[in-house]
């Protein structure tokens, strides 16, 4: 396999592994929130704020912040380990669990977060796992 498609597989699941994540965080937020409280919020977002959740940390489960980094801190080095590892000539026995390993692990976390959060309906079952915040902090 070039060296080009299994760089392009990789960066083609790490953004979907994120996209797919943040929709999930989404369905959290709007779960726990009505949805002109969220667009106050997201107005004059910057980018950064978008992309680290921090006008949404007091709503969002500690541990769904610490997942989302993880997934979005895994697959880079993958996908350097990949590339020194093809370059550096190493047999393809080796280099393709480097290359199969972030593939693996979003198929676990996939399968766990919709095992987790499955219903019948369109969308999640959040409240399944999650207690809903009732009014404003005084």
């Amino acid at each position: 396999m070039p060296i080009i498609v299994g760089i392009i597989c990789i960066l083609f699941f790490y953004w979907l592994s994120v996209w797919l994540y943040r929709g999930v965080l989404y369905s959290i937020i709007l779960y726990q929130m009505n949805k002109s409280a969220v667009k106050k919020r997201e107005k004059g977002q910057s980018l950064k704020e978008r992309f680290l959740y921090s006008r949404f940390r007091d709503v969002l489960p500690r541990f769904a912040v610490i997942w989302y980094f993880v997934i979005v801190a895994i697959h880079p080095p993958f996908l350097a380990a990949y590339i020194i590892l093809t370059l550096a000539g190493v047999p393809q026995a080796i280099w393709k669990w480097v290359f199969l390993s972030p593939f693996l692990f979003d198929l676990a976390w996939i399968i766990v977060i919709y095992v987790m959060f499955w219903q019948s309906k369109p969308g999640f079952k959040i409240d399944r796992w999650i207690k809903k915040k009732r009014g404003m902090k005084k």
